[in-house]
């Protein structure tokens, strides 16, 4: 088909008319064709919305259930990290207790040692001193028994040397008598 140039206004066909004839068609047939095609155009406008419509809900069910999903695996996280937290704040608990109680065990027994060590001192010089009370009182028994038995000789020397004056007296005479010695 050769082109037309024509300045003429196009037919319901997009096409410019081939007579002045067919330029003079009622527009009605066109209109009709027209809102058809609105019509169309809008239904499926419609359609088109409604798929939307629900490819949005589709996807925002889906956003809320990944985003459920998310959140439970989040908080089951969040529950595990804080049972590990609680789980490693009592081991560390249990062993600054342990290291506590190590620590105060052996202190107790260093202080045990020393009390020890202290009561075997205390108890090593009373029996020093025992030993040197008794050597003491030994010696003191000692010497106060010689003292004893040089005093009992001597005793036996004056009394045996009363005995000679007594009998040195007696045999100067009957009648003399010894003096006695004034009272004190």
């Amino acid at each position: 088909m050769p082109r037309n140039t024509s300045t003429a206004p196009l037919n319901g066909h997009g096409e410019h008319p081939e007579s002045p004839q067919q330029a003079a068609e009622p527009a009605t047939s066109s209109s009709t064709e027209v809102g058809g095609r609105v019509a169309g155009i809008l239904a499926a406008a419609e359609q088109a919305a409604a798929e939307i419509r629900q490819e949005a809900r589709l996807e925002a069910e889906q956003l809320l259930h990944r985003t459920r999903e998310e959140t439970a695996a989040a908080a089951e996280r969040t529950r595990q990290e804080a049972e590990d937290y609680a789980s490693d704040t009592r081991l560390a608990v249990d062993a600054y207790a342990s290291r506590c109680r190590r620590e105060g065990e052996a202190e107790a027994e260093r202080i045990l040692a020393t009390a020890r060590a202290e009561a075997t001192a205390i108890r090593e010089a009373a029996e020093a001193m025992a030993t040197q009370l008794e050597e003491n009182a030994r010696r003191r028994f000692e010497e106060a028994s010689v003292e004893t038995k040089a005093l009992e000789a001597r005793r036996e020397r004056v009394l045996e040397q009363l005995g000679e004056i007594s009998a040195s007296l007696r045999d100067l005479g009957p009648g003399v008598r010894p003096r006695r010695a004034p009272e004190r």
